[in-house]
């Protein structure tokens, strides 16, 4: 019987060594996957300090994007605006030219007016002066000539 008892304490303290095995092998192996797991965690929270890093970043530049779009806004509105007064000026300039045009055309007829009626008067003159047989001027003689009248 104590052969028995001997062998059933070689084979409990055969499991039992087998089981300390185990039990280290499995320590191993928690041990492993913690450490694992731990770098995980680390590297998890590095990504999420920089996700939150750049949703700030991008929130800031979101809201720069948004003020230079406001700024452009009223910046091309205020463009529009001396566009159209810039447009309204040179159609005013338009008809200030045309209107100088019209005035130098006015006083252009009215020169060669002028000269048409010095010219009449000189030949009224001139035919007066050949008449009464006064002597004339070269451009009296000339203007009669010019229109047949000698």
């Amino acid at each position: 019987m104590e052969l028995a008892v001997h062998e059933e304490i070689r084979k409990l303290k055969k499991a039992a060594s087998n089981n300390i095995t185990e039990i280290k092998r499995l320590q191993s192996t928690i041990d492993k996957y913690h450490k694992e797991l731990s770098e995980f965690a680390k590297n998890s929270q590095e990504c999420h300090e920089k996700m939150t890093s750049s949703l700030s970043k991008a929130d800031q530049l979101s809201k720069e994007a948004k003020d230079a779009h406001q700024n452009f806004v009223k910046i091309k509105k205020e463009a529009d605006g001396f566009h159209k007064s810039y447009s309204t000026l040179i159609a005013q300039i338009r008809e200030i030219e045309r209107q100088i045009q019209e005035i130098d055309e006015n006083v252009h007829r009215e020169q060669i007016m002028k000269a048409l009626k010095s010219r009449e008067k000189v030949s009224q003159k001139a035919q007066q002066k050949l008449e009464t047989g006064e002597k004339l001027t070269f451009d009296e003689f000339k203007i009669l000539i010019e229109r047949g009248e000698i």
